[in-house]
C-alpha cells in the first residue's frame, strides 16, 4: 500500500490526491497484524 500512487481523477479529491504517510501505512499494518492477516510486507 505504501505504493500508491494518486492517478487519473485523484485531482479532484483531496483526501486521497497524496501519498499515504508513513504513520498511515504502519497504522495500516498494526491493524491488519491485530485483525490476523498475516501476509503484510514491511
Amino acid at each position: 500500500m505504501d505504493q500508491y500512487h494518486p492517478c487519473g481523477l485523484a485531482h479532484k479529491y483531496p483526501e486521497i490526491n497524496r501519498r499515504i504517510s508513513d504513520k498511515e501505512f504502519e497504522d495500516a499494518l498494526r491493524i491488519g497484524r491485530e485483525e490476523g492477516i498475516s501476509r503484510l510486507a514491511d
